[in-house]
């Protein structure tokens, strides 16, 4: 049998270095997960950074 072969024409070279968008989602994803998981426990002078008060339903960032 005879495999057909793709010609370099047929896609052109506007999506030469194209990253699919679910990749760039995920690392998107990834980077807020990390950032959300690590400025609570950042302190600046003694007081978070981010911090969610339940009890006084306040919401601090950044002092």
């Amino acid at each position: 049998m005879h495999q057909a072969t793709n010609t370099k024409g047929s896609r052109g070279t506007s999506l030469e270095g194209w990253v699919p968008y679910r990749y760039k989602r995920y690392w998107l994803f990834g980077l807020v997960t990390i950032i959300s998981l690590v400025l609570p426990f950042i302190k600046i002078n003694g007081n978070h950074f981010f911090l969610l008060n339940f009890d006084h339903k306040q919401l601090h960032f950044l002092f």
